[in-house]
C-alpha cells in the first residue's frame, strides 16, 4: 500500500488500511458508492486509496483528467493554486478553494438545507498538516456544523480527525489549549461523568501526568463526542493513533465510526455513557 505515496511511513500506512476498514463499514447506499468530505491534496493520495479499495470508481479521460463514475466526492483546498490543480484532474468531484471550517460555517445554512449539496456523507476525512489552533474556525464549531448535518438525515458515517501532535506556543496556541484544559477539568468534577472520572483516575491520576500528546487525544475526542451526542449520535467503533508522519513530524490521528439513535435530542445519559471512550488506549505506531 505505500507505492505511489509523497510522503509515508509505516505509521501513516498503519492509518490508512483503518480508513479503509471503517469507511467499509459506513456506506449507506452500495449501489450508488461512497459520498466523500476530505482535504486531498493534487497527488490525489486518499481519493487513490478509496479507489483501489474499491470504494469510489472513477474513468480516465484523453486529457489526462478523471472523472468519478461511482460515489460523490467533496473537496475543500484553501491554497488558490492546489485548488486549480484538483480541479483539473478531477472533473466532476466538487472543489471549493476555502479553509474547511470557513467553509462550513459561512454556508452552514445552505448544507443544512441542502441549497449548497452535500450532506449526508458516508464519511468525512480532515487531515490537517498544521495545528489545530491555526484554524480560522475551531474544531468544536466545524464538528458542531458536521454533526447537525448529518442528524438531519439519521445516517451512521466515520469521521477521521489528523493533525500534528506539537505545538506552537504562541497566543492562539494558549487561548486554545486553556479551551481544552477547562473542558477536561470541568468533566473531572461534573457529577454526572463518575465513570470517566474513575477511569481518567485509574490510567491517569491528574491532568498533570498526561502526555501532551495524551492531553490532546483526550480533549479534542471529548469535544467530538459533545456534539455527537447533542445530535444523537454513539461511537460503534474507535481508534486513537500516534505515529511518526513523513519528515518524522509526531502526528495524532482519531477514528470514530457513528451510528444514529434516532433521537434528534438525546437526553444527557448518552453523552455520560459515551465519555469514557475519549479514554481508549491510544495506538503507538
Amino acid at each position: 500500500m505505500t507505492d505511489g505515496y509523497k510522503e509515508n511511513s509505516p505509521g501513516k500506512d498503519f492509518v490508512r488500511e483503518k480508513w479503509v476498514a471503517y469507511t467499509k463499514e459506513s456506506i449507506n447506499n452500495p449501489t450508488e458508492g461512497l459520498s466523500l468530505f476530505t482535504l486531498t491534496t493534487p497527488e490525489m493520495e486518499d481519493v487513490k486509496l478509496f479507489v483501489n479499495n474499491g470504494l469510489l470508481e472513477w474513468s480516465k479521460k484523453e486529457t489526462e483528467s478523471y472523472e468519478i463514475t461511482k460515489g460523490r466526492l467533496y473537496i475543500c483546498e484553501s491554497n488558490g493554486d492546489r485548488c486549480r490543480k484538483i480541479n483539473d484532474v478531477l472533473v466532476n468531484a466538487k472543489v471549493w478553494s476555502d479553509d474547511v471550517g470557513h467553509f462550513l460555517f459561512n454556508f452552514y445554512s445552505q448544507l443544512f438545507k441542502g441549497d449548497r449539496k452535500m450532506f449526508p456523507l458516508d464519511m468525512i476525512n480532515l487531515d490537517f498538516d498544521g495545528c489545530l489552533a491555526k484554524n480560522k474556525v475551531g474544531i468544536e464549531k466545524m464538528t458542531e456544523i458536521i454533526f447537525d448535518c448529518q442528524s438531519k438525515h439519521r445516517v451512521k458515517f466515520s469521521f477521521f480527525l489528523t493533525f500534528p501532535e506539537i505545538e506552537r506556543c504562541d497566543l492562539e496556541e494558549t487561548e486554545y489549549m486553556d479551551m481544552l484544559n477547562g473542558l477536561l477539568e470541568e468533566n473531572l468534577k461534573n457529577e454526572f461523568t463518575i465513570k470517566f472520572q474513575e477511569d481518567f483516575k485509574d490510567k491517569y491520576k491528574t491532568v498533570k501526568d498526561l502526555t501532551h500528546g495524551q492531553f490532546l487525544v483526550v480533549c479534542v475526542a471529548k469535544l467530538i463526542v459533545k456534539n455527537a451526542t447533542a445530535k444523537g449520535y454513539k461511537i460503534v467503533e474507535n481508534d486513537f493513533i500516534q505515529y511518526t508522519g513523513g519528515g518524522d513530524t509526531p502526528m495524532i490521528s482519531m477514528l470514530f465510526r457513528f451510528e444514529h439513535t434516532g433521537q434528534a435530542r438525546p437526553d444527557h445519559g448518552l453523552y455520560f455513557n459515551e465519555v469514557p471512550k475519549t479514554l481508549k488506549e491510544i495506538d503507538i505506531i
